[in-house]
């Protein structure tokens, strides 16, 4: 409570607590909890160590930048420095899998002011009984020298209701400006923040603007992080599938973004494309092989504590995005995209046309090439220009663009084969085959104007490359022109999907 109640404005404590932990000290009444500007409350342990972990790779490279060695120091040498509050980490010790994870990080952040309490018996440390009364006893005396257990000898200890109190009272006197409250969608319902201790924007937490390019504007709306309370599905967007509770949607196809981001919070271009990166390798890749491709000409000794602050930079934005969730892990010598919580139009893609290969009906067939191509929104990344990219980027186009050409033979609807066919040529306005496979669509309905019209558009595309179509289109565009044509006019262009463009 001291934590959150004490320190000037200019430097605030802040504490970080996974919701279990909040719930078991305030007896499962974490709904009586206003919004407070210097609480982070996680959905478990290992967020909460992330969010202390990004912490202390912050803190280091500040230290490192000002040639100090401790926060301490920091703030009494570099008074105009950023703020860097005292962090106090409030969790159980119950997850034995975590307990190396937060005894090395605990260490770590001794010199940078980042603290603990955590409540059991802790293994690496000094454990000491609370009464009832505050009185303190040394679960192992032979470890806690007596001066250091005098320190101790009676602490405060306030009932559930009383504590509750408290930070109802600190919530409506110490508003929190900078962060939008994020509400249940039950009524009267408000629900704790999982929002970092970080004053700084993210696109500091990358390497200085030298290393990389400038940050990418991101849309990330506050989202409810209550892990256990439920979250309504976001609302599609045009042209996107409707995304369950906390999933992410990203989009690769005809761009690169975060769906839904606020344009407030920048993410570093690089941990935009790891993402783009991963989801290109089906959501998984090897460390060695994400540092070849995405830092070839970074020193060996550094690289890998860049990605890592990638990684860290993009966690944060997905899980302001989508709320509490494993977005992205990391396996031993990999890191691997969340399935369960990302949802892109690659993988949409490249789903239906899996689906199609192994339809069994010609109705299947149909519905998954649909599927294929109104996920196909354009290039992989599209306006971005990473060294890998291009071999990717030239493959899924050769996949999307015959996933076109089989929808548009396969429909029995001449007008939506027309109409997949214009999508692919906006696509890909230098392929003959799509041109062949229009001018017979248009024929077939007696628009030979239309076919005529395709033969001059793929002759100035073409000359634009110099080249010309060859002799078995421009044969095929005479044969379809020669006969008389029916009394159907051609209809307006029709779009499938995104709408695509060249």
């Amino acid at each position: 409570m001291s934590a959150v109640a004490t320190g000037t404005p200019a430097q605030p404590g802040h504490v970080v607590i996974p919701a279990a932990t909040l719930a078991t000290l305030l007896e499962n009444h974490t709904h009586s909890v206003g919004d407070m500007p210097h609480l982070s409350v996680t959905s478990d342990l290992s967020d909460a160590l992330t969010v202390v972990e990004e912490q202390i790779l912050h803190r280091t490279r500040m230290c490192l930048d000002y040639e100090v060695d401790t926060v301490a120091v920091l703030r009494d040498t570099h008074p105009s420095a950023e703020v860097l509050p005292p962090l106090l980490l409030i969790a159980d010790t119950t997850e034995a899998h975590e307990r190396a994870r937060t005894a090395a990080l605990l260490t770590q952040g001794q010199h940078l002011d980042i603290q603990g309490v955590l409540l059991g018996a802790w293994p690496h440390g000094d454990t000491l009984a609370v009464a009832v009364d505050g009185t303190t006893t040394a679960a192992d005396s032979d470890r806690i020298p007596t001066a250091d257990l005098a320190k101790f000898d009676r602490l405060t200890v306030l009932t559930a209701a009383d504590t509750i109190d408290l930070l109802t009272t600190l919530a409506d006197t110490h508003p929190c400006p900078h962060q939008p409250q994020a509400r249940s969608q039950h009524a009267g319902t408000r629900e704790p923040r999982t929002t970092p201790p970080v004053s700084r924007s993210e696109a500091d937490a990358d390497p200085p603007a030298g290393d990389d390019a400038p940050p990418v504007p991101v849309a990330t709306p506050v989202a409810p992080t209550n892990a256990n309370l439920p979250q309504a599905p976001s609302p599609a967007a045009d042209g996107q599938p409707e995304l369950r509770g906390g999933q992410v949607g990203v989009q690769v196809l005809g761009g690169a973004q975060i769906l839904g981001r606020d344009t407030g919070m920048p993410l570093r271009a690089k941990a935009l494309e790891l993402l783009v990166y991963l989801t290109v390798h089906d959501g998984e890749a090897t460390q060695d092989a994400i540092l070849d491709d995405l830092l070839p000409d970074a020193p060996a000794a550094k690289a890998p504590h860049r990605l890592h602050t990638y990684v860290s930079a993009l966690r944060k934005t997905l899980t302001r995005t989508g709320g509490p969730g494993t977005y992205l892990t990391h396996p031993t010598h990999r890191y691997a995209l969340d399935r369960q919580h990302i949802d892109t139009d690659l993988w949409r893609m490249r789903a239906a046309l899996r689906d199609a290969a192994q339809a069994a009906s010609d109705a299947a067939r149909l519905a998954a090439l649909r599927r294929a191509v109104d996920a196909y929104g354009g290039p992989l990344a599209d306006g971005f220009d990473y060294e890998w990219i291009e071999a990717h980027r030239e493959g899924i186009r050769r996949q999307a663009l015959d996933a076109h050409l089989a929808l548009a033979t396969t429909t029995p609807d001449p007008d939506e084969a027309i109409a997949v066919l214009q999508a692919a040529i906006r696509h890909d306005p230098y392929a003959e085959p799509l041109y062949q496979q229009a001018m017979r669509a248009h024929a077939a309905l007696g628009h030979l104007g239309e076919v005529h019209a395709l033969r001059q558009s793929l002759t100035r595309y073409l000359a634009e490359i110099d080249a010309e179509p060859s002799k078995d289109t421009l044969a095929l565009a005479d044969q379809l022109t020669a006969g008389p044509p029916t009394h159907r006019p051609a209809g307006p262009p029709q779009t499938r999907g995104n709408g695509p463009q060249r």
